[in-house]
C-alpha cells in the first residue's frame, strides 16, 4: 500500500487496532492523532521510508514510528535508497520480515 491507501489503513489501525495483527506500510506518515492512545501491544509493523522522499520526509516517518511504539507496537523501520516511488527492493525487504512469522 502507499499514499492514500496507507493513510486509510493507518487510520483504521489507530481507531480499530483489534482488526490487524501485523501491517506493512511504505512511505508512512501520521494520518491522525487519536484522542485516546490505542493498545497496539500485539501488533507487528514494518515501515519502509524513502531516504530521498520529497513528499514524506524522514521526520514524518519517524513521528509515525514513535506514535506506534508509544502505543506498544513492535515496529521495524527501514529507510531505503530512493524517493517516494516504490522499487523492487522496497517489496523484497518486508517479504523477508514476513518470514519471521513462520
Amino acid at each position: 500500500m502507499s499514499g492514500f491507501s496507507d493513510c486509510v489503513s493507518l487510520s483504521m489501525l489507530l481507531l480499530r487496532p483489534e482488526i490487524l495483527s501485523a501491517a506493512i506500510f511504505f512511505r508512512g506518515m501520521v494520518p491522525l492523532v487519536s484522542e485516546t492512545q490505542p493498545n497496539l501491544s500485539s501488533l507487528r509493523v514494518w515501515i519502509g521510508g524513502g531516504k530521498f522522499d520529497p513528499i514524506i520526509p524522514a521526520s514524518e516517518t519517524r513521528q509515525l514510528v514513535g506514535l506506534l511504539r508509544d502505543a506498544g507496537a513492535d515496529v521495524t523501520i527501514r529507510f531505503l535508497e530512493g524517493g517516494h516511488e516504490l522499487t523492487r527492493h522496497d517489496v523484497d525487504a518486508p517479504r523477508k520480515w514476513l518470514t519471521t512469522f513462520e
